[in-house]
């Protein structure tokens, strides 16, 4: 209600302006003489015209203007997020049982490399720990780590020298012959960078179902 109050004194306040006195289509009374000539008439419709003209402009421009509509958001493509591809680690016929020998300190494991240990008992196990607390190369006395040899499990392994920054032994080859009753394992050693570190590394492992096999651990050079 207060909007069309407000366009009714606007009308008013132009009406006013235009033909003193006159009013939207009415005669302003005790003002004038009634308009009964022609010019009188023209008068009377040109102010109804009029009034009916202010009304619709004023009423268009004061109407509540639709907000503009604006363009839609341009497509943004959704960023897809790649995942590493993972390679997954080859499963091999054996355990890895570094963790076994870690109580061997560096400079027993120096003195032993290159040489192959096949431990098929619990008693070879106790004798070789025997043997590293004897050679007294160690400042104190090896940690002896339990090692399960049920099922015919046995423990084999070895300790490969270099000079390097870092080193670790890559798989080349494995092959079981259960005919021969034998089982042979390639092994390289990669050292890389120019440091004069020497290194010392371990490879150990759990090796199942092969009790009486002839065990063989190669070092290539390819």
């Amino acid at each position: 209600m207060a909007y069309f109050g407000r366009i009714a004194n606007i009308i008013k306040t132009l009406l006013h302006s235009a033909l003193p006195g006159a009013e939207c289509g009415v005669r302003a009374a005790n003002r004038h003489r009634p308009l009964s000539s022609f010019s009188g008439l023209l008068t009377s419709r040109f102010s109804v015209h009029l009034c009916a003209t202010l009304v619709m402009l004023v009423v268009a421009a004061c109407a509540p203007q639709s907000p503009t509509s604006l363009p839609p958001p341009p497509d943004v493509a959704t960023p897809v997020l790649a995942l590493p591809v993972v390679t997954p680690t080859p499963a091999y016929p054996w355990t890895d049982e570094q963790a076994v020998m870690g109580g061997v300190c560096f400079e027993a494991a120096l003195d032993a490399s290159e040489q192959l240990f096949i431990l098929r008992t619990a008693e070879d196990h106790i004798r070789f720990y025997d043997l590293v607390d004897e050679s007294r190369l160690c400042r104190r006395p090896v940690a002896r780590v339990p090692f399960d040899f049920s099922s015919g499990r046995m423990l084999v392994g070895l300790w490969s020298a270099g000079v390097g920054c870092r080193a670790w032994h890559e798989i080349v080859r494995y092959e079981r012959d259960d005919a021969a009753r034998a089982f042979t394992l390639t092994l390289r050693l990669v050292i890389e960078g120019g440091c004069s570190y020497e290194l010392v590394r371990p490879f150990w492992i759990g090796l199942e179902g092969m009790a009486g096999y002839a065990v063989r651990i190669v070092m290539s050079n390819e």
